[in-house]
């Protein structure tokens, strides 16, 4: 694609895709140039996804303003590698103009383009999908909360990023705002603090229990960050699962297992409230010797 053949293009911000100075080199392979700062001749200005660390003090949108001053096409990353043919895009159908989706969402028009430009939403010429009004709806309720639309951006990136998972944006889990924590992301069964990063995940399967006549959650997996460890972070995500069990009329408990020697682990289920069973493990494992 040759549309950034004799244009000059300038970056904004960080890109979470690749170095600056790359992102550059692809630009004079297709036949355009760069500059450090937004000038007359500027034809394309791509925000990058850690620009978003402009967005207080009003920094960014005065370099947006220079763009438009200047006519510059502003473009978000996942717009500058879909244009650069550098990303795959799975695209779903999208049906719904930009301007139904502010209206459904109850987003105002500036608010809109910002979460535009951070590909928070990912509409394709005024277009879009389903999932942008889910994700849009989900910026919606936690701007309600209190929500910057930094911290939206910074929590949407986090779930992109995570090394932990597989990617997610806004419209696949369900984040909440709380003090002094700031946002809170639940996925399913999953809880993890936000603080630019995903420091921990929790997975939990349901076993019908015939003898209890009811349904038990086992915590199959947990994981934390060493960095978060002996922070009341499981014990957070513990409390939640509990909270939901008690709540539901389907849900009989909790049920986990550790290693013997695992001291740590077992006298931290203990303070939270978990007994210790009679029962033990036995398993086969095909492929194994016996």
């Amino acid at each position: 694609m040759k549309i950034f053949n004799d244009k000059t293009v300038v970056f904004l911000g960080r890109l979470g895709s690749m170095p600056q100075k790359l992102a550059k080199q692809e630009v004079e392979r297709r036949g355009g140039r760069t500059q450090r700062s937004i000038s007359p001749d500027t034809d394309f200005v791509v925000v990058g996804h850690f620009a978003y660390r402009l967005l207080d003090g009003g920094r960014l949108q005065w370099k947006l303003d220079q763009a438009d001053a200047a006519s510059a096409r502003c473009i978000s990353e996942n717009q500058f590698l879909a244009l650069s043919e550098l990303r795959e895009i799975d695209e779903p159908e999208k049906t719904l103009s930009v301007e139904s989706l502010a209206a459904q969402a109850g987003l105002d028009a500036t608010i809109v383009a910002q979460i535009v430009l951070f590909d928070v939403i990912e509409p394709n010429e005024g277009w879009c999908s389903f999932r942008d009004v889910v994700a849009a709806k989900e910026a919606a309720r936690l701007i309600g909360q209190g929500a910057s639309i930094a911290e939206i951006v910074a929590g949407n990136l986090a779930l992109q990023r995570n090394p932990n998972e597989q990617p997610q944006n806004l419209a696949q889990v369900h984040l909440t705002r709380s003090e002094p924590d700031g946002l809170v992301m639940k996925i399913g069964e999953k809880l993890a603090e936000l603080d630019g990063q995903i420091v921990a995940s929790l997975l939990t399967v349901p076993e019908w229990s015939d003898w209890r006549n009811a349904t038990v959650c086992w915590v199959h997996s947990v994981y934390v960050e060493p960095g978060a460890r002996r922070k009341g972070v499981f014990s957070t995500m513990y409390r939640h699962l509990r909270e939901r069990v008690e709540a539901s009329a389907d849900l009989a408990g909790l049920r986990l297992y550790t290693e013997h020697n695992n001291h740590t682990a077992k006298s931290v289920y203990e303070s939270l409230g978990m007994s210790r069973e009679r029962y033990l493990l036995y398993e086969w494992l095909a492929g194994e010797t016996d």
